[in-house]
């Protein structure tokens, strides 16, 4: 047990020092060649990832699996949620799920279904899944991914990739029947327990839409019709309009004028003449941070997706923290899911 305590916390001492895309950093480097990392090291790469797994399995298990059900392996979320009653306690689990299908709706994206054997657990939107990259030697760490769409009847679900380095480029050439080893739901979400009618509005920049359609479902199903506004670079970035379009009320802008509006969401005409009763919003920092300020300026609440570079998503490592009123906070445990009046810009 001393020896099980002192390599957690030279885990979480140094796992902040981890880069979000290549995995190397100050532990990546130790676990390479240096004098911390000696005991996982083997002539073969796979040999020490096959270690390196072990221990980082059995960290989360020690950390995450006590209390769990039978069958389950994942934790019981117990630390307050600003999004309802229904995140709490929510059981986490280690699932390997099949590739469905995988296709590119857009250049530098993948859209892939995965499909378990399994029934699904209860997901609420703004919630998301860590994913295991196999085949890296700068892979080490798996990737989280906002849960964008689910269908419970086919038991599967859907996740929006964009590629931004290796371990999303190993994720987008994922092929039908490809395993994919997962720990999910984790995080906290959005709250969607508001009252029907309401007037909502979501608010997306580039993968920041990722979460948004999932939640326009649950909102709609609740007899609320959202208001998507949803923004990019240039057409391109716009993703899957169609199914947006299918669930509520589409706006969109680009940078470039390719499609809708010209400008950033924020400058939208939309916002000019209307006041909405609750606002959620993912994408780029300034992005929320000018939502933030509008929804300040009209009196409505607002929830924003916060995506700070994540390497466990349990809390362990402390990569994600975030400086709130209430103190440093793991954005993948507290978060990734902030009331406004929460944070400090």
């Amino acid at each position: 047990m001393k020896f099980f305590f002192q390599l957690s916390e030279k885990v979480i001492i140094f796992a902040p020092l981890f880069k979000a895309e290549t995995g190397c950093g100050a532990v990546g480097s130790a676990l390479r060649s240096g004098r911390r990392g000696r005991r996982f090291e083997s002539s073969h790469p796979d040999l020490k990832r096959d270690r390196f797994n072990r221990w980082t399995g059995f960290l989360f298990s020690y950390f995450c699996c006590r209390g769990a059900p039978h069958g389950a392996t994942g934790a019981r979320e117990s630390r307050p949620d600003m999004a309802g009653d229904l995140r709490k306690n929510m059981t986490k689990y280690n699932r390997i799920f099949r590739v469905a299908d995988n296709r590119r709706p857009s250049p530098g994206y993948s859209l892939i279904r995965l499909q378990s054997d399994e029934s699904l657990p209860p997901m609420v939107p703004g919630q998301f899944v860590s994913v295991r990259v196999d085949g890296g030697r700068n892979t080490f760490l798996r990737r989280p991914f906002s849960i964008h769409n689910v269908d419970t009847d086919d038991r599967a679900l859907e996740l929006l990739v964009q590629v931004v380095g290796e371990g999303s480029a190993r994720i987008a050439t994922l092929q039908p029947g490809d395993p994919v080893d997962m720990i999910f739901p984790l995080g906290n979400g959005f709250t969607t327990d508001i009252a029907p009618m309401s007037e909502v509005l979501l608010t997306g920049g580039g993968a920041g839409i990722a979460p948004l359609l999932f939640l326009g479902k649950e909102l709609r199903q609740r007899g609320i019709v959202p208001t998507f506004l949803l923004g990019g670079r240039s057409a391109a970035n716009l993703i899957r309009m169609d199914a947006f379009e299918a669930v509520g009320r589409l706006c969109c802008t680009t940078e470039d004028g390719s499609m809708g509006e010209r400008g950033f969401v924020t400058q939208h005409s939309i916002l000019q003449d209307r006041r909405f009763d609750f606002i959620y919003t993912c994408g780029p920092r300034p992005m929320m941070a000018a939502v933030a300020a509008y929804a300040r300026r009209t009196g409505s609440p607002c929830e924003v997706s916060l995506e700070n570079t994540m390497a466990c998503g349990i809390g362990a490592c402390l990569c994600c923290v975030e400086d709130t009123r209430q103190g440093h906070q793991c954005v993948c445990t507290a978060g990734p899911v902030f009331n406004i009046e929460q944070l400090k810009w």
